[in-house]
């Protein structure tokens, strides 16, 4: 049986592109060389906040294009191949609900077999 693409989604704080969730992106590259994966692509997302004041804050435009990068060279230096990994990111920030706004800023990583 195929195996299905397997999704990590790495959380970052407002408006940085420092990687906290590490040990999350190298089980990531593991899993994608224990399948011999066809190709991994890294999404990079920027986030928004909303404030109790009512005021929204958004993070800089080009957080979502470091934030991929940073987890593609993670992969890329694990695997010691930079071939196959996609880079996307998008510099439209996700509207805030002053709900779950943490979860916008964010890198996705999939994993396809």
């Amino acid at each position: 049986l195929p195996q299905a693409p397997q999704e990590y989604e790495i959380l970052f704080e407002f408006d940085s592109d420092f990687v906290r969730e590490y040990e999350k992106v190298l089980q990531a590259a593991k899993y994608a060389k224990d399948i011999g994966a066809s190709r991994i692509d890294v999404y990079g997302e920027r986030g928004s906040v909303l404030l109790t004041s009512g005021r929204k804050m958004y993070e800089r435009a080009e957080v979502a294009a470091s934030r991929a990068q940073k987890i593609a060279t993670i992969i890329g230096d694990y695997r010691r191949a930079s071939a196959g990994i996609g880079i996307f990111s998008s510099a439209t920030a996700h509207e805030p609900d002053g709900v779950d706004d943490f979860v916008t800023r964010r890198a996705r990583i999939v994993v396809r077999p």
